[in-house]
């Protein structure tokens, strides 16, 4: 079985407010990845469409999934798609 991190991760609930998505629908919203250093189109491009991904998922479910460690596999899952 391989080691994941996760399995040491501490679950907790997590507070969730109609302020707490407004604020990462403003995040998605604003210019990611603006200070990216080079020039490097292809790397924004890809990083932005895995964030906008991770956004997406929790603006839209992270009512319903208010925990830390869904947070935590929902990102994991997410980078490991692009690597």
């Amino acid at each position: 079985m391989e080691y994941s991190p996760l399995l040491e991760v501490q679950d907790q609930t997590l507070v969730i407010t109609q302020s707490t998505l407004s604020e990462l629908k403003s995040f998605k919203d604003s210019e990611l990845f603006s200070e990216l250093p080079g020039s490097v189109p292809n790397e924004k491009k890809l990083l932005t469409k895995m964030l906008d991904s991770i956004l997406d998922t929790l603006i839209n479910d992270l009512l319903q999934n208010p925990s830390k460690l869904w947070v935590m596999v929902l990102t994991k899952t997410a980078i490991f798609r692009i690597i």
